[in-house]
């Protein structure tokens, strides 16, 4: 029936002899000029559509402000997710919570040592639900008295909860969120802000930890908890309380995405040393060995991202195309293929430097790699050339060599011989790190050091620290010498002499200028007594 009706219309639409015999010339009936203008609209609306507010670029200290904003707000945080789980701990209220179980049909102690504690634990939120019936309050108090509840019935708990910091995205240009004012939606859904909070049960036979949410009747469930929290709040961090202190990151427990969530986690490093300090004074850090292995298994077990752009902040994988200059593949094993690119792992990617870099850092490029550098690059106007042979790094054509770490070793710096610095061809030595100063020598950096070495006669050479740009030109950055360690004590003898004899010489400078003052002062007063007597005084 379809290939008739589309025979029909096709034969209808394209019998041209039958509209040449009845004479009707249909392009006159239509009327261009306004077709032209419809057409022209839609244009216009189609260039309103795509025209976006551009987003405010902020400064260097303002994405400082930003991030400790929410590094702040991140502290606060976890500062008062703290004290909830504090209040878990109440003897009075797990005493309360007690005897209203005391009417249940089921007895909670005997039944978890029979039943999987799952089914166990929706039995004791079923309960719980039924004691509180109708409350007022917050949905966080609930999760509380759960908690409180299952410290009664020595089961070991945390409390868990999502932690929304002040955001500012990496991935969009940094756009200020504290310069949008608050209109009255915005004031509305804060004041409904609802404080997520469940609890996690030890499950002593398996190991592992139930997540149970009272407020939702949620067991066993984590996967869910960002879809019950909607699109629009996905979860950046999501910590865990114990009962005895201690602090855990399980946000790969409950995200969808562990790269999506990882976009969000600004404070990602940061958040880790806050942990191991608030851990310090706890003995379950080795108990953590195994919960930490199955969390990295959680967040390897993502797929690979369906789309180009998902590769280019992805925490496991990469694309060549999206790395940056200075960085490269070691080792190039290739783990899958998308739209015929391969894909590579993150953790093969290695950060590149010239030479000149490396010696910065302690170390030094081998003398078999010289010749084989992982990569070139074109070099501009390169301010940071090396004052010791910049121009074995590059190319006649002006390339500069870069080189991974596993091209390098770590710097030697030359023996000192007959006490003698050992001193590169322009007469100085360079000390960009403490591993850069020969052994049996002594970096001091004293002001006029030099010449006071030079005028006692002893061998030193100038440290050179860093480059400097003057007038558009890379200059060296000098600051004290380095000596041998035998001349350390005869140099700071001499310098605090000659530093003593530079105070009294300028106390004696100083001296003698007041002294000048007062008898011009004085003399002028003599005149001006002597004017007053001979010609009297001036009203």
């Amino acid at each position: 029936m379809a290939s008739e009706e589309e025979f029909a219309y096709s034969a209808g639409e394209l019998d041209d002899d039958e509209e040449e015999e009845e004479g009707v010339d249909w392009e006159d009936d239509i009327d261009w000029e306004q077709v032209n203008l419809s057409l022209a609209d839609e244009d216009a609306e189609t260039v309103t559509r795509k025209r976006r507010r551009p987003p405010i670029r902020l400064t260097k200290d303002q994405k400082q402000r930003e991030k400790a904003l929410h590094q702040t707000h991140l502290l606060i945080l976890l500062a008062t997710r703290i004290k909830w789980t504090q209040l878990s701990r109440s003897q009075l209220l797990r005493g309360l919570l007690v005897s209203l179980t005391a009417t249940s049909d089921v007895d909670f102690v005997a039944d978890m040592k029979l039943q999987p504690l799952s089914y166990s634990l929706e039995l004791l939120v079923r309960c719980l639900m039924n004691v509180f019936f109708a409350r007022e309050g917050q949905d966080y108090e609930l999760a509380v008295l759960f908690a409180a509840l299952c410290g009664a019935l020595q089961l070991r708990y945390r409390l868990t909860c999502p932690l929304d910091p002040l955001l500012v995205e990496r991935g969009k240009a940094f756009e200020s969120s504290f310069r949008q004012r608050p209109n009255k939606r915005r004031r509305r859904a804060q004041k409904g802000a609802v404080f997520w909070l469940w609890c996690e049960v030890l499950d002593e036979k398996n190991q592992n930890w139930i997540h149970v949410d009272a407020v939702r009747r949620l067991v066993n469930r984590p996967q869910e908890v960002e879809s019950q929290r909607g699109k629009a709040a996905r979860l950046s961090y999501v910590v865990s309380i114990q009962d005895d202190g201690l602090v855990v990151d399980v946000t790969s427990r409950y995200t969808v995405q562990w790269s999506k969530s990882l976009e969000l986690r600004l404070a990602d490093s940061w958040l880790k040393q806050v942990i191991e300090r608030l851990n310090d004074d706890t003995n379950m850090e080795k108990a953590l060995v195994e919960e930490k292995e199955k969390l990295e298994t959680l967040k390897l077990a993502e797929g690979m991202p369906t789309s180009l752009e998902g590769f280019r902040k992805h925490d496991m994988y990469v694309l060549e195309r999206h790395l940056s200059h200075f960085e490269c593949l070691h080792p190039r094993s290739v783990v899958g293929l998308f739209k015929g690119q391969s894909v590579f792992l993150r953790e093969h990617v290695q950060p590149l430097r010239s030479a000149f870099k490396w010696r910065h850092l302690g170390r030094e490029v081998k003398e078999s790699e010289r010749q084989k550098p992982a990569k070139w690059q074109a070099r501009g106007n390169d301010t940071g050339k090396d004052s010791d042979g910049a121009a074995e790094e590059g190319k006649s054509n002006g390339s500069l060599a870069l080189f991974g770490l596993w091209q390098t070793v770590e710097f030697e710096p030359p023996p000192m011989v007959d006490g003698r610095v050992p001193k590169n061809k322009y007469g100085n030595i360079e000390i960009w790190s403490p591993a850069h100063i020969p052994r049996g020598a002594v970096h001091l950096c004293l002001p006029r050091i030099d010449a006071i070495a030079e005028s006692l006669g002893i061998d030193f050479a100038p440290a050179v620290v860093g480059f400097e740009v003057r007038n558009g030109r890379p200059m060296p950055k000098m600051s004290g010498v380095v000596v041998a360690t035998s001349h350390e004590e005869m140099l700071l003898d001499a310098h605090a002499e000659r530093q003593q004899q530079t105070i009294e010489k300028a106390l004696a400078h100083n001296q003698k200028l007041v002294l000048r003052r007062w008898a011009k002062l004085t003399k002028r007063l003599l005149l001006r007594q002597r004017l007053e007597d001979d010609y009297g005084a001036v009203n």
